[in-house]
């Protein structure tokens, strides 16, 4: 009776495994959330703030255009090699001074059809770590199909576009600002772009990105170490019920089992 009593005591120590796994998933769930939610947040803000960054540089650029030379060269016929380098000169100066951008140029809008006026990466001067592909003067900008030309009607009304994320194109994936080039009479004379490519933005982020998989592993380890001890704590539960329930059947001096006992639907 007495060995009986002390296997099935033995038997109710043992953690089970629904309820470890149950305990653990509960506790990952609130865990990744309380880690990752914070985290989605920071990132968006710090995305805002490259935003931020890349309009101030990109007012910049348009600031550095010459908008009546700018403006001849909206005319095909007004093209020559030389008013092209004038116009292009202080922008190959601009792109050089910030390592960081990708791609600078300008463009004109033409009936919903962006086309490429000066385009820095077309200059022998400029000296750069990225490895540019050139556009030629009025080299048409191919709009992906999905693309309404919004943000060309915007730039037409003198508002300032920047891409909401990075996004692709045929030159590669960019967060972009577009900013109106206006003349000296205060006319709309195309609009300047400005490129900073996905790598400027994972730099800046790699040691987030290590305290982010460092805080989800914390988070996972926590939940594991939390469903062990729920786990412990149901299995003791369950064990001193079991005991107080052996203590209420059995005489406490014979060991032999009583009227309750008799009288439980266990025993029948």
């Amino acid at each position: 009776m007495r060995k009986d009593q002390s296997q099935r005591s033995a038997s109710g120590q043992r953690v089970d495994p629904l309820v470890f796994g149950l305990a653990t998933l509960i506790s990952a769930v609130i865990l990744i959330s309380i880690v990752a939610i914070p985290q989605y947040l920071s990132t968006r803000a710090r995305l805002e703030e490259l935003r931020k960054h890349v309009g101030e540089v990109g007012r910049i650029a348009a600031i550095a255009v010459d908008g009546d030379l700018h403006r001849k060269l909206l005319d095909p016929s007004n093209y020559t090699d030389a008013l092209y380098e004038q116009a292009l000169a202080p922008l190959v100066k601009f792109h050089f001074a910030d390592p960081d951008i990708f791609y600078v140029y300008t463009m004109v809008d033409r009936r919903g059809v962006p086309y490429f006026v000066l385009d820095t990466a077309t200059s022998p001067k400029l000296r750069t770590k990225h490895e540019l592909r050139p556009s030629a003067y009025m080299e048409k900008f191919e709009l992906e199909d999905d693309d309404d030309g919004q943000w060309l009607r915007d730039l037409a009304a003198g508002k300032e576009y920047i891409s909401p994320d990075f996004e692709e194109d045929d030159y590669g994936t960019f967060l972009t600002a577009h900013v109106p080039i206006y003349d000296s009479h205060g006319r709309n004379s195309g609009f300047v772009g400005v490129d900073f490519d996905m790598g400027y933005s994972l730099a800046g982020e790699a040691r987030f990105r290590a305290i982010a998989i460092a805080s989800l592993a914390g988070a996972l380890l926590l939940a594991l170490l939390i469903g062990y001890f729920v786990a412990r704590y149901h299995a003791s539960m369950r064990r001193r019920i079991k005991q107080l329930h052996d203590i209420s059947i059995q005489d406490s001096l014979t060991g032999f089992y009583n009227r309750r006992a008799a009288m439980s639907p266990a025993m029948q």
